[in-house]
């Protein structure tokens, strides 16, 4: 598995599959827009999860962010409603959203989603 240097708080595990990410969970809405911009990189099996605090059609950008990744919209059974992949930093400011209301948002490195088997449908436990 590639690493990188950056250090993510392991906040919770989700489980798709066979395969367990470790996620760094962020709840408050200064957290949510930072986000992962200003970071390096990201390593396999690990993610960031933004929750809030109830469904809706919540907008992403790739706002000061130095790699691409997976945006993936997931609705409050933790069921995926929609993957957005291999979004890169020069799509900003460029805004990507779910067509249904969705209550996380699950951020990846890039190419992570198909690697896992995450797809509209998949069910992510956490």
């Amino acid at each position: 598995a590639s690493s990188c240097g950056e250090v993510y708080r392991k906040d919770k595990v989700a489980v798709v599959g066979q395969t367990k990410l470790q996620l760094e969970v962020v709840k408050k809405s200064e957290d949510r827009q930072k986000g992962l911009s200003g970071r390096t990189c990201i390593s396999e099996g690990q993610g960031m999860l933004f929750v809030f605090e109830q469904p809706g059609y919540y907008r992403f950008w790739m706002k000061d962010m130095r790699f691409a990744i997976d945006m993936v919209w997931v609705d409050s059974s933790k069921k995926v409603l929609m993957v957005q992949a291999n979004v890169q930093p020069k799509t900003y400011p460029k805004t990507f959203n779910s067509d249904k209301p969705a209550l996380y948002v699950l951020e990846i490195g890039a190419g992570q989603a198909r690697a896992y088997g995450i797809y509209s449908g998949t069910l992510i436990k956490f």
